[in-house]
């Protein structure tokens, strides 16, 4: 019997997304307070809190790779949620390289689950401001680009660009080029940055930063070209 899609509109599908982010997110911090229960006497000490938290997750081994990612990916999945420092932090522990793949990784996942819980969802009412910036991807007439310069800026919320993609019908292989090369900027600045960023490398900071404006203003330049 085929799954019946469940009829929302688009500020609903945002408060259904963002509720299931926080059950998530309250599962984990279930398990992480069963697991390391003698912390919970320094729960409201914010700095030790922060300290407990790099000491859980500086060591570069498998679980912390796995979970690493799984909350980074949580973070691109759930509207109003942000992965920007986990990214980081990736790279920070794992390394600039190891770093990036995790993020990429992580990115495609997230991407891969809010479109599968939009496949199982009908929206009944657009909102104006995801109605307008949905056409003005939407005019582009390669879809590739459309969905790659979706994800890679971020006036697009990725709800909005993976509802296009929904919409589009486009196959899974075709799909994850795209999303790869739409998140490959931001993935790299996060994983290359933060481990710069420890290291104390100014130059490499900067060509960072540089190469991130670049990329930015190429791609918003694009996006006017199409509004014009």
């Amino acid at each position: 019997m085929p799954f019946k899609k469940i009829n929302l509109n688009s500020r609903s599908l945002r408060h259904l997304l963002a509720s299931l982010g926080l059950l998530i997110g309250l599962i984990y911090l279930g398990f992480f307070a069963y697991r390391y229960g003698d912390a919970l006497s320094n729960f409201f000490n914010v700095e030790k809190q922060v300290v407990s938290f790099g000491r859980q997750f500086s060591t570069a081994n498998i679980f912390n790779f796995c979970v690493l990612i799984l909350l980074t990916a949580l973070g691109s999945a759930v509207p109003f949620l942000s992965n920007a420092v986990l990214a980081v932090f990736n790279g920070v522990v794992f390394g600039p390289w190891l770093g990036l793949v995790m993020n990429l990784l992580a990115n495609s996942l997230g991407n891969f689950l809010s479109l599968k819980i939009l496949s199982k969802i009908n929206i009944t009412d657009r909102e104006k401001s995801f109605s307008d910036k949905l056409e003005v991807l939407q005019k582009i007439d390669n879809p590739y680009l459309a969905i790659s310069l979706g994800y890679m800026v971020p006036i697009f919320p990725t709800l909005l660009v993976n509802y296009l993609v929904t919409e589009s019908k486009l196959p899974l292989k075709k799909w994850l080029p795209c999303v790869l090369v739409g998140v490959f900027p931001t993935s790299c600045l996060y994983a290359f940055g933060g481990d710069a960023i420890l290291k104390g490398n100014i130059k490499r900071i900067l060509v960072l930063l540089v190469l991130g404006l670049l990329v930015y203003g190429l791609v918003k330049w694009m996006l006017n070209r199409k509004k014009a």
